[in-house]
């Protein structure tokens, strides 16, 4: 049977089909520890840095930093691959 592109179908992997099948349990699965995380730390918490207070749930707190973290170190990585790329070529 050919594909709308009239290629013939290859046949799926039994890794592949695993991958297709964990990638969104996991998914789901980080999903649900996030919200036991955040019912779980609902109180408030103050927070100081620098000059400035601010208060916000204890999950806000924790998650902020965390998110800019990954930020961080997904855009070094971008510029890091940038690199290589251009040494390369």
């Amino acid at each position: 049977m050919d594909d709308e592109k009239g290629r013939p179908h290859e046949p799926t992997s039994s890794a592949t089909m695993l991958r297709r099948g964990a990638v969104p349990f996991l998914c789901g699965l980080l999903a649900l520890g996030l919200l036991a995380f955040i019912v779980q730390n609902g109180q408030p918490a103050s927070v100081h840095w620098l000059t400035w207070t601010f208060t916000a749930p204890l999950w806000v707190d924790l998650m902020l930093p965390a998110v800019a973290a990954v930020l961080v170190a997904g855009l070094v990585a971008v510029l890091l691959l940038r690199r290589r790329h251009r040494q390369v070529h």
